[in-house]
């Protein structure tokens, strides 16, 4: 059966559902259907006008596809809305089917999304609507659907017309969707599952479903983590979890229909670099079991681009004792040109789940009872069995889940699900998980059993039957045909619902709550309240009866509107009427002591009323006189008052008593209104007052006492004269105002001068002088101050305080200077010979000057001055400053508190030498500045570097002398800052540290040379004087390597013949002066001279034994500029020189890290003794070539496409970029850009790779007019040019053969392509609608791109 006669049967056939035998998903919506639920209904898409031309376009993509438009405003219904069913109907190569469907519950209560960046932690995320269901009449169908703000996922799956896929293009953010079937796609899945085959086997019983499996209660919580290449395809966290969340919705449909339950409980998005990055699916598990240590599920699976395919941990991943058995990973696909692959997907995550819940491949020898395969697809696409069995079919109508049937023509139908072998293992896993909880919707399901009882005009009684697991319930009501729903909680069945209103028609539901999860709500069960009769209110009383008011009250009337309320004086015909909600009011402002009655009456719906009450009859009672409360004085003088009081109840006026605080008698005033002035008070006094209320005859209680003072009548205060007064002598008299009642006392700088009470003062000393004055009433004022100053000549020095400088330096103190003025300079106390208004001091001390001019002298403020004298720099080091290069020396200087550093090299400052350490290694003169409180001081040392230290000595004296005298020995080509210590027979020379030596006693001389790299011993000069002297070099206790050698020296000279020993034995032929020693021992030599003869001391040779060795050994490969690190063995005292291609390298470390290739060995010895080398470690570095991108950077007009080229050598594979975003499937040497931006592209090879970038700029190009194209092309004709139907092209070439031809539209897409022979026209017939589009012809290694026009 074709897929276009199965849509057509589709729409035909009738609805006909069974409730026997249904898959899960079938059941549900047949038990919606059953129980009456409602469909909600929306029209999602729109075929797009341009459905024609888009499918011309994407042709080599899919042969078959359906483009539409989202409708924005049905999806935000939807959003709005949420209904539990759904459904719908969806446009299909010319014809339309109709999917029913519920709402799934995906989640575990506590999903979340989280991400890894800096803002790490739970995202606040609002999952989309996840829909599940079948198609309308096929009960073997599944459909699942996702939908967003922006977009919609869907997956629908039949077994007979495969995998339908809708979702949104790639690379178009609008509405644009595409519905396609995935038989259609040009390009099929090459995704491999890594799985290792362990050898497993099946009992009989695990291949078969328990025959009373029961409800399946708990669930597998999947865990999703979402590698960074996702989160960058889709640009933000939000879309990348909607993402996912889609396919898992279209994943967890496969498992709900093999009864399999699943939840997703969290997605984890890595929105910064992953620590994920291998290049293949056991890669990407490997780092994912390494660093995701724990997760928030039972199962982990990461997602991302790349790895080819996927791979699980094995096949016990559910309550695994081990974390790492219960991961996987999936290598998912986002498009294949620009389409969403959805379907590939979800086999891959599915598949890859399935083996962590037990499953092996269809095409392992594991199934049937027999080990045999269920099917031979793996095997018929190249991957051979699992295991030894043969011979099984390749399924026509698709492969299941666990099956390689995606590289093959038959292809993977997802409707079919696991199958019923793979279904039975999992199952029977699921059961054995003792660590599974409970899943929100499977085990919480809706009660039945619904009625409704003892129905009123006011309220119902809702009746249901306990639902398994149920921990509450949640119900809603509302009148049928509103939108509002009432909501309420019942712990168990009954519950009455009040409230409603007569005579209307209402439907119910009812939601059982479980732990961790709900059901879905039941379809409505209906009812209609009893009518309503409006009757007249009972259970009046009034209460709260004052002088003024009352309140009425009355028992509520079902179905009420409102009530009107009204009252009268008994005996009065009006009657003061109210309408109210309430079931009670309040009257105001009726009249004390009078007899009152009122009425109530109902306000029904329409308008109708009940008639009113019988009257309720009550009275007012009398009006009380009470006294005043708030009372308060404002408006307060020195001589008057304001009194303020608030009324009381029951009066008109007021009765007022005043009197001084000291006082016993008070001042009444009677029958004045409030507020009142009290005047002809005195200044400065304490008053109190009280008020009381006249009501007619009648007063009130006097009230509280008010206290208050009034204010003084300050007096003026004045001092004469005003201002600054200098003088050189005093007094200075000064006045104050007079007037009558006034005292005075008069203060300098704000302290009392006793005794000073007169209006006059004479001031002899300086000051800030002022005088209070004060009146009879004790009021008193301050006069402005008047500022004395006798002696009146000041003097400052400045700067003031301490001034400091620097040791070797000095500063200047200026003193106030002016005409006729002379100066006396003291430093401690002491005078000095200055007598200049100023002064330069070198020194520290106190300073001060007098000042004198005529009569008056003044002495000025003192001045410390603080002589800064920083430590003396010095330079310490703990190694020679004269070293073997390379080397160095770290120079240290001295510290003290905030001290500064900076070192200089001859002079010079050295850039960034500013610590107080500095490590030299070259010659030179180094000097270390430092500086601190301003003040700065050096110091200096010379540091002297050679290239290596060796040692030889020589004389021109004979060595041998029977009498008395001198040998003098020289070092040979001594260098500087070397030092030399001369020794005689092995021991020092006390002070013999020169570059010579003069002997004047025999012995066997030597000098070691040493500096900071090391030190050596020189060759040996045997010297005999005056009596005859047998001695060997070296002599005493020696260390002698194994498998080397030890050269032994005798003295020497003119008549001398020698016989060497060793342990005492003769060594045959041993007769020289000299003899090898190859091994241990005592070694002596006897020897005959002119001047005597005797046995040397001798010289013990103890063997000592050092290895050495690289590791790793061998040959090892790094990537260009990667580091490699070698080690040396170990050993107590070794000391190591590296080599490179036998070269010495610089440092003596037992570890290296290098990044040049090469040969590297190690020698290794003993504190420079028995140096033994190492194997050789050989390094290859991959240095693949550097990326080439051709061209470099291009022009296009916008709607062209540019290609850009990659280099190729040996091995390399590619990833393209653009603007640092990959670009999901473009893995071509090539790549066929029609975006602006800059791309780049990433060569791999041999495990190393390299990027090289590109620029693309899109402009407008400007048309010259039909038929005026210009040639651009030399070597290319093409005519006509436009063109209607054929177009015929030329292409000039030196070389015979062919040439790639493509046509591009203007949004880039090819859709013509063809070979031509070059050197010849080729006629070229393209049937492609009129308008512009790209000819590019790939001829002599490169593109070249011309404009053509179809005009018709």
């Amino acid at each position: 059966m074709n897929k276009r006669f199965y849509l057509l049967l589709l729409i035909c056939l009738p609805m006909m559902l069974w409730a026997q035998n249904l898959k899960p998903v079938a059941q549900k919506i047949f038990s919606a259907k059953q129980q009456q639920a409602v469909f909600a209904t929306e029209n999602l898409f729109t075929v797009s006008p341009d459905n024609e031309q888009l499918k011309r376009q994407h042709a080599a993509t899919a042969t078959k596809a359906t483009f539409v438009e989202l409708n924005k405003s049905a999806i935000a219904s939807l959003m709005s809305q949420q209904p539990d069913y759904l459904s719908l109907r969806i446009p299909i190569n010319n014809n339309t089917i109709q999917v029913d469907l519920y709402k799934a519950n995906i989640f575990t209560p506590d999903f979340s999304v989280t991400s890894a960046g800096s803002n790490g932690g739970a995202v606040n995320y609002t999952p989309g609507l996840h829909y599940q269901g079948i198609i309308n009449g096929d009960n073997n169908s599944i459909a699942a659907i996702s939908i967003f703000d922006n977009e919609v996922m869907a997956l629908i799956s039949t077994p007979s017309a495969g995998n339908f896929v809708i979702g949104r293009l790639e690379n178009n953010r609008s509405n644009l969707h595409v519905i396609y079937n995935d038989a259609d796609l040009t390009s099929r899945p090459a995704m491999e599952c890594a799985t290792l085959v362990d050898n497993g086997t099946y009992t009989p019983q695990e291949l078969q479903l328990p025959a009373n499996r029961g409800m399946m209660v708990n669930c597998i919580r999947l865990y999703w983590e979402v590698n960074y290449n996702i989160f960058q395809g889709k640009g933000s966290i939000t879309d990348a979890a909607n993402y996912v969340t889609g396919i898992f919705n279209q994943s967890a449909i496969i498992y709900t229909n093999d009864n399999i339950p699943v939840e997703l409980s969290e997605v984890y998005v890595w929105d910064v670099v992953s620590p994920y990055t291998g290049t293949t699916s056991s890669n990407y598990l490997s780092q994912f079991q390494t660093y995701r240590t724990s997760f928030n599920g039972d199962l982990g699976h990461l997602l991302g681009y790349g790895g080819g395919g996927g791979i699980a941990a094995g096949f016990s991943g559910i309550c695994a004792s081990n974390i790492n058995s219960s991961k996987c990973y999936s290598g998912i696909n986002s498009s294949y040109s620009n389409f969403p692959t959805y379907s590939w997907s979800v086999m891959v995550v599915t598949h890859e789940q399935g083996h962590l819940m037990g499953s092996r491949h269809t095409h392992a020898c594991v199934w049937n009872g027999n080990n045999t395969a269920i099917d031979g697809c793996g095997p018929a696409a190249g991957y051979g069995y699992e295991g030894s069995c043969s011979g099984a079919p390749i399924p026509s109508g698709g492969g299941t889940i666990m099956s390689y049937c995606h590289l093959n023509s038959v292809g993977i139908n997802l409707s079919l699900g696991f199958g019923s072998q793979p279904q039975a293992v999992i199952i029977n896993k699921y059961n054995s998980g003792a660590c599974l909880t409970a899943c929100i919707g499977m085990a919480c399901m809706p009660p039945p059993g619904m009625n409704t009882t003892t129905v009123t005009n006011t309220s119902a009684v809702f009746n249901w039957t306990a639902a398994v697991s149920a921990s509450s319930y949640v119900l809603r009501y509302r009148v049928v045909g509103t939108s509002t729903w009432t909501t309420a909680t019942a712990t168990a069945s009954p519950y009455t619902a009040t409230g409603l209103t007569a005579g209307s028609n209402y439907e119910w539901q009812v939601q059982t709550v479980c732990t961790g999860g709900s059901s879905i709500f039941t379809i409505s069960t209906t009812f209609t309240t009893l009518p309503f009769t409006c009757s007249i209110p009972t259970g009046t009383s009034t209460t709260n009866i004052n002088s003024t008011f009352a309140t009425f009250s009355w028992t509520a009337v079902g179905g009420a509107l409102s009530y009107n309320v009204r009252h009268r004086l008994v005996g009065n015909a009006t009657w003061t009427t109210a309408n109210t909600t309430s079931t009670s009011y309040t009257a105001y402002s009726l009249t004390a002591s009078s007899n009152y009655e009122w009425q109530v009456e109902t306000v029904c719906a329409g308008g109708t009323t009940s008639g009113f009450s019988a009257s309720i009859p009550f009275s007012t009672t009398a009006q009380p006189c009470n006294t005043p409360q708030n009372n308060y004085t404002t408006s307060i003088s020195s001589t008057s008052a304001v009194l303020n009081s608030s009324p009381g109840s029951g009066g008109g006026s007021y009765n007022l008593q005043y009197k001084k605080a000291s006082n016993s008698t008070w001042t009444i005033l009677t029958n004045v209104s409030t507020p009142y002035t009290l005047t002809g008070l005195q200044p400065n006094t304490n008053y109190q007052w009280q008020v009381q209320l006249v009501c007619g005859l009648t007063v009130s209680p006097w009230s509280s006492t008010v206290p208050f003072t009034t204010l003084c009548d300050t007096p003026t205060a004045v001092t004469t004269p005003t201002g600054t007064i200098n003088v050189c002598a005093g007094p200075v008299v000064l006045s104050a105002n007079s007037g009558t009642g006034l005292t005075y006392q008069w203060l300098n700088n704000g302290n009392v001068i006793s005794g000073a009470n007169n209006s006059t003062y004479n001031a002899t000393v300086t000051g800030n002088y002022a005088v209070v004055v004060t009146n009879s009433n004790l009021c008193s004022s301050t006069s402005a101050i008047v500022s004395v100053s006798i002696g009146a000549m000041t003097g400052q020095i400045a700067p003031s305080g301490t001034v400091s400088f620097c040791a070797g330096s000095n500063a200047t103190l200026n003193a106030t200077s002016g005409p006729g003025f002379t100066y006396k300079w003291y430093r401690n106390n002491v005078l000095l010979s200055s007598t200049a208004s100023s002064i330069n001091i070198g020194s520290s001390g106190t300073y001060y000057c007098v000042i004198t001019s005529g009569s008056c002298t003044v002495t000025t403020n003192t001045v410390v001055g603080n002589q800064i004298n920083n430590p003396t720099p010095s330079i310490s080091h703990t190694t020679p400053t004269s070293f073997c290069s390379p080397g160095s020396v770290v120079l240290t200087a001295n510290t003290f508190t905030g001290v500064q550093y900076q070192w200089q090299k001859n002079s010079v400052d050295i850039n960034g030498a500013t610590s107080q350490n500095y490590t030299a290694t070259s010659n030179g003169s180094y000097r270390v500045v430092e500086t601190a409180n301003g003040c700065s001081k050096s110091k200096t040392i010379a540091v002297n570097t050679a290239s290596s230290v060796s040692a030889s000595i020589s004389t021109n004296d004979p060595t041998t002398l029977c009498n008395q005298g001198t040998v003098t020995m020289y070092v040979n080509n001594p260098i500087p800052g070397y030092n030399y210590q001369w020794k005689n027979n092995g021991n020092n020379i006390s002070g013999a540290t020169s570059t010579s030596f003069t002997a004047n006693v025999s012995g066997n001389y030597s000098c070691n040379v040493s500096a900071s790299c090391g030190n050596t011993n020189s060759n040996a000069i045997i010297v005999s004087i005056g009596s005859f002297n047998a001695q060997i070099n070296p002599s005493g206790n020696q260390i002698i390597c194994t498998g080397g050698s030890m050269l032994l020296s005798a003295s020497s000279g003119i008549g001398f013949t020698h016989q060497w020993y060793k342990n005492g034995n003769i060594i045959s032929g041993a007769t020289s002066s000299t003899y090898s020693a190859t091994s241990g021992g005592s070694y002596t030599v006897f020897i005959n001279s002119p001047c005597g003869s005797g046995t040397s001391p001798a010289a013990v040779l103890t063997e000592n034994s050092v290895s050495a060795s690289v590791s790793p050994a061998g040959t090892s490969t790094v990537c260009s500029g990667t580091p490699m690190t070698f080690t040396a063995n170990s050993g107590a005292g070794y000391t190591y020189r590296w080599f490179r291609n036998n070269v010495l390298r610089p440092g003596n470390s037992q570890i290296i890290n290098v990044t040049s290739e090469g040969q590297y060995k190690v020698e290794v010895s003993i504190n420079g003794s028995c140096a033994v080398t190492s194997n050789i470690a050989v390094l290859d570095v991959i240095n693949n070539p550097a990326p080439v991108i051709t061209p470099t950077s291009a022009t296009i007009c916008n709607g062209a496409a540019q290609v850009f080229t990659a280099n190729n050598f040996t091995g390399v594979t590619y990833q393209w970029y653009r603007n640092s975003v990959l670009i999901p499937g473009a893995t071509a040497q090539t790549y066929t850009a029609t975006l602006a931006g800059q791309y780049k592209v990433t060569e791999t090879a041999f495990g190393c790779d390299k990027t090289k970038s590109a620029q693309l700029t899109v402009t407008s190009c400007r048309e010259q007019g039909e038929g005026a194209i210009s040639e651009v092309l030399n070597n290319i004709s093409i005519s006509p040019n436009p063109f209607t139907d054929q177009l015929n092209i030329f292409v000039l070439s030196e070389k015979e053969g062919n040439a790639e031809i493509q046509v591009l539209d203007m949004l880039g897409k090819i859709v013509y392509r063809s070979v031509i022979t070059l050197n010849q026209t080729s006629e070229i017939n393209m049937d492609v609608p009129a308008g512009i589009y790209m000819l590019a012809i790939h001829t002599d290694g490169k593109y070249q791109v011309q404009k053509i026009v179809k005009s018709r």
